[in-house]
């Protein structure tokens, strides 16, 4: 795992991410140390809200979850929304699978965006996210291109933090809903640390 500062606005986070793929057996294996998947969550999320630091104001954050296709960035996102959406409010768009979603969450307003591909409507829920003043809003975009650099300008126009992250997957056979479970409860930490909670 690796957890580096790119700018003052940018935290990017490597190694969560369907990177891990150095032997996945009943465990993960990294650096020759072997975790079980839980105590790698924790190990993670300490080690994020580590290097964010403490605040006294909630830090206004663009939480991306970036990669290839189908590597799991929309499934983790849903399991986070189902999570979070304890009054069961509607989305407010969804197209297929995708959502755009505004949810209540620790005195505060937390948007989801989950399609991050090209050509789809990703600037335009953002857009419609920031507008609404979500302090925290989870998205998707693909590793490169132009819908990195969507989320990176808008950021930038109107002043969010971003934090950038893969979801957890395996090509070994590992359980799908575990992993997108993981990556939700690590994101609830982080969105918590945002947030100042």
């Amino acid at each position: 795992m690796h957890l580096s500062v790119h700018t003052p606005h940018t935290i990017q986070v490597w190694g969560l991410v369907s990177f891990i793929r150095f032997g996945f057996c009943q465990s993960l294996c990294i650096d020759k140390r072997k975790y079980t998947p839980h105590f790698l969550y924790i190990l993670i999320s300490l080690s994020i809200l580590e290097l964010m630091g403490s605040t006294h104001t909630p830090m206004r954050t663009i939480i991306c979850l970036w990669g290839n296709a189908e590597i799991g960035k929309t499934s983790a996102i849903l399991s986070l929304w189902g999570r979070l959406n304890i009054p069961n409010h509607p989305p407010l768009h969804s197209a297929g699978k995708d959502i755009c979603a505004i949810l209540p969450f620790c005195n505060s307003t937390v948007g989801f965006a989950s399609q991050g591909d090209p050509n789809s409507m990703q600037s335009d829920w953002l857009q419609e996210l920031i507008a609404a003043k979500c302090e925290v809003i989870v998205c998707a975009s693909r590793s490169k291109g132009g819908t990195v650099a969507t989320v990176e300008q808008l950021a930038e126009q109107y002043e969010y933090k971003t934090i950038w992250l893969s979801p957890l997957s395996s090509s070994n056979g590992i359980n799908t809903n575990l992993l997108n479970d993981l990556t939700a409860n690590m994101i609830v930490e982080l969105i918590k640390k945002c947030l100042n909670h």
